[in-house]
């Protein structure tokens, strides 16, 4: 039955093979009521049909908002979402939706999938998601789609991310911008579009450096987009090149003791992370009638990344050896000795007394005989006494040696000595206690494409729309990672000493193949009530080969295959022109990473990210996401402009939920296995407006407020063992309903600005982020982080029609706030008094920039 749902669904797309990619309309997403239904352009539909939640940002509410990444735009005005700073790097955040995340972390549960013209962008060692490929000035618009939507493939538990950059069509402009200001940040970037109504380009040259607002923690990205775009009557192609070089450093949390001393300070560094990515795909789409058109695209990615993070360490030097059965041994040997010396000596005493009294010549004969074979025996007893002290000095100097010499080696916490990569034990110095370095390196190679069909026909008399497709993606990946012996400097940086740890050394090579096909129809059985259903089937191979010569069994080696039929259904209703109401179900999928599959042995637990260590199979992770609620417009109550509203109510359950376990045997935080633990709950309400008014006051002023409130309740629902993150040697139970921890329960957002006589704008928006349990504590031992509000404001003023000046202010009350908490050891570094235990990534103090833009 699956072969033949397949076997059908993609032959709708095969049939009409060309190999074309998606035409380029440009679309203002902030006023539009049509967006695409799957990763590919040309499904559009209206947004009242769409049974989810659907929220639309375009390129000029991200540069009016004067937003340095789409991360950041999405944290401050939309809905559901909240950011943990684990990096304290602006380009490295993690960024949640209804509790799903898309981090650049290896490790962190990704729930969420990215696009980018059509184009999977989560990595596909790890599915994570790097903020810092493209330059935000190149992105045209990007559309966040709730719930477990199938037909946006591996990893869209909570929701869809889908950017579609800019070409010489969308946005036939030329452009400079520079801007400069707080932590010596500037950033520099020329954009160009043009077009003649045939052939147009598209080309964002953009350079970035921050000193970083904390200690020792610069950024340098330097990222570059460009498109070449050709328009016929019936077709489209865009040929789009991207490339990146960024090196960031983010040394995030610190004990919280250090931070209340000192907001800059970092605890150990560097920790930078470089990306170099190129990016080609070649996009198109042909319309074979007016209601049938063929769209795909074609597309190789190479991103090659290294990572350094210096920490401190867990090795020391090696205890004594146990040698209490030995030298009980010698002692018992010389015992023995010593009591069969004696005993001859009081025989030859007692043979003596014998000859003594001999009282005739044969009882003399015999004494004397036996006085003689005592005496031999005194001699044989004396001599073996002697023999056996002196063995027990040669034994005893030897066991004194041997504990002296372990004693100068180098063990780990459990007193096992370090072995190099060389074969060798490894001495115990001051260059090699104390600190460690991470190094990791993972080169990424994918190829792929999608071919799509939709079809436009009615059915029935009945409006419909159809689109089906049909992806294939081919990824390699070598990934190496080491950890050198250091020490630490006096702040606290550290040092290079070439040993490298043999237990730590990875080298694995990885190759995944991803087949999809899926289908989309949205019916409308009456001019009101529309149907929507859609499926994917998704098929997975991971292979996994250890390429470590110093691992003969190679542990690492294995091959996993996943593959689910996913489907989702869900009716919209207009119940009265400005109101509608919607439901839908869907589920989704996402595969183990080889990331988790080469750590998921609870008998050899790794420490994360780089000691990899054994790969049983693990299952894959199901969602399931009912979600309702009614949405509409009050313009008409408003009399001019528009009023937006929206209220809905979603539930995922996550059945297989796959997390990082912390070992409790190990008495280690940081050392635990990936592992299914069983089901998670996700469920919450999120409420939002959208007021835009003109001339509210007066002639001059035209006037924007937006708001939202999401309420969002993550739990575990089965229970399971771990570790209480402030007791190490203490079991922590996680009982079903314990909260997942990094997760807000409470989330709101609001801005108002104003247009003032069409040339200023001024805006300020302010958020909320509730209180949550430091990642670790899933057992919910612990006292949560703090909720905090923050503040913003951005304004701009066009001096002329090509002159613009704008600024930019965070974090207003220069407020003192957390956004990330895990726990950690600092007394092993900073002293016996820095014992809370607890980490935390400081949130940035005031800063401001402020900039020019000239365009033509």
């Amino acid at each position: 039955m699956r072969k033949l749902v397949v076997g059908v669904i993609g032959l709708f797309s095969l049939s009409s093979v060309t190999m074309a990619l998606a035409k380029d309309e440009p679309l203002d997403l902030g006023t539009i009521d049509v967006v695409s239904t799957t990763p590919l352009s040309g499904s559009e539909i209206d947004t009242g049909k769409i049974p989810t939640t659907v929220q639309h940002v375009d390129s000029d509410q991200l540069q009016k908002a004067e937003s340095l990444s789409l991360s950041e735009y999405m944290d401050r005005y939309m809905g559901g979402v909240s950011t943990n700073e684990a990096q304290n790097n602006p380009l490295q955040p993690d960024i949640f939706y209804r509790g799903f995340v898309a981090s650049p972390l290896l490790g962190m549960p990704q729930g969420l999938s990215t696009y980018v013209n059509g184009v999977r962008f989560n990595e596909p060692f790890g599915d994570t998601v790097n903020w810092d490929l493209l330059p935000t000035n190149a992105i045209d618009n990007m559309t966040l789609y709730s719930g477990s939507n199938p037909v946006y493939g591996l990893n869209s538990l909570g929701g869809a991310i889908s950017a579609k950059t800019k070409t010489g069509f969308s946005a036939p402009l030329h452009q400079i911008e520079v801007y400069g200001g707080s932590w010596d940040r500037h950033s520099e970037e020329l954009t160009s579009g043009w077009n003649n109504g045939t052939w147009g380009y598209f080309l964002d040259l953009h350079h970035f450096e921050d000193g970083g607002w904390r200690n020792y923690s610069p950024t340098k990205a330097e990222q570059a987009f460009g498109t070449l775009s050709w328009r016929g009557d019936k077709g489209s192609l865009d040929l789009s090149l991207a490339a990146n070089d960024n090196n960031m450093t983010g040394n995030g949390a610190a004990p919280v003791q250090l931070l209340q001393q000192n907001r800059k300070a970092v605890f150990t560094h560097p920790d930078s992370t470089t990306t170099k990515m190129f990016f080609s795909e070649l996009q198109g789409s042909y319309d074979i009638t007016d209601k049938i058109e063929v769209s795909g695209n074609a597309y190789f990615r190479q991103n090659r990344m290294k990572s350094f993070n210096g920490d401190s360490s867990d090795y020391d030097n090696c205890a004594a050896p146990d040698q209490s059965e030995d030298i009980a041994t010698a002692e018992q040997t010389l015992a023995e000795a010593e009591a069969a010396a004696a005993q001859a000596t009081d025989n030859v005493a007692a043979a003596e007394a014998a000859v003594a009294a001999a009282t005739d010549a044969l009882a003399a004969s015999i004494a004397a005989d036996n006085l003689a074979a005592a005496q031999a025996e005194q001699t044989a007893t004396a001599e073996n006494l002697a023999g056996v002290t002196a063995d027990n000095l040669t034994t005893m100097n030897e066991l004194n040696r041997l504990a002296t010499a372990r004693q100068k080696l180098l063990c780990d916490l459990h007193d096992v000595a370090v072995i190099d990569t060389h074969g060798n034990e490894v001495e115990a110095t001051d260059a090699v206690e104390g600190a460690i370095n991470n190094y990791s390196q993972t080169n990424m190679r994918s190829r792929g494409g999608t071919i799509q069909t939709v079809f436009a026909n009615d059915l029935f008399k009945h409006e419909n729309n159809l689109t089906t497709g049909v992806s294939y993606d081919y990824s390699e990946v070598n990934f190496s990672s080491d950890t050198e012996l250091a020490s630490l400097t006096d702040s606290r940086g550290t040092t290079r000493s070439n040993i490298f740890v043999d237990e730590s050394r990875v080298r694995l090579h990885t190759n995944t193949s991803t087949v999809g096909v899926y289908l989309t129809d949205s019916f409308s059985i009456t001019d009101a009530l529309t149907a929507t259903v859609a499926g994917r089937y998704n098929y997975i191979h991971v292979n996994m080969m250890d390429e470590y010569i110093n691992d003969p069994t190679k542990t690492l080696n294995g091959s996993h295959t996943f593959e689910r039929l996913n489907p989702s259904a869900g009716l919209t209703y207009q119940v009265l022109s400005n109101l509608n109401l919607y439901g839908n179900y869907s589920e989704s999928t996402r595969a183990p990473s080889p990331v988790e599959l080469s750590c998921a042995d609870p008998e050899a637990p790794c420490k994360l990210p780089n000691s990899f260590v054994a790969d049983p199979d693990l299952k894959q992770v199901v969602a399931k996401t009912w979600e309702t609620g009614v949405r509409g417009d009050l313009d008409a109550l408003l009399g001019k402009g528009g009023l937006k509203w929206n209220l809905g109510f979603f539930h995922t359950i996550n059945n297989n939920d796959i997390i990082f376990r912390r070992d409790a045997a190990s008495s280690l935080i940081s050392q635990g296995y990936f592992d299914n633990v069983g089901k998670t709950r996700r469920y919450g309400i999120e409420a939002g407006t959208h007021i835009d008014t003109p001339q509210l006051f007066s002639s001059i002023d035209d006037w924007h407020f937006a708001a939202n409130y999401t309420y969002l309740n993550a739990r575990f629902l089965t229970p399971f063992d771990s570790l209480n993150p402030l007791n190490p040697d203490e079991v922590a139970v996680v009982h079903a309903g314990s909260k997942i921890p990094g997760i807000p329960e409470h989330m709101f957002k609001a801005a108002i600005g104003v247009d003032l006589w069409e040339k200023v704008s001024l805006g300020i928006n302010g958020q909320y982020s509730g209180d949550r349990y430091l990642r670790g504590d899933e057992a919910n031992r612990n006292v949560k982080s703090s909720g905090y509000w923050l503040f913003n404001a951005t304004a701009d003023y066009k001096v002329t029609k090509n002159f613009t000046v704008f600024g930019k202010l965070d974090n207003i009350f220069d407020k003192n706030y957390n956004s990330f908490g895990v726990y950690g050891n600092a007394t092993e570094v900073l002293g016996s008094s820095y014992n809370d235990g607890r980490f935390f990534s400081p949130g940035m103090p005031r800063a401001g920039w402020i900039g020019v833009r000239l365009s033509m």
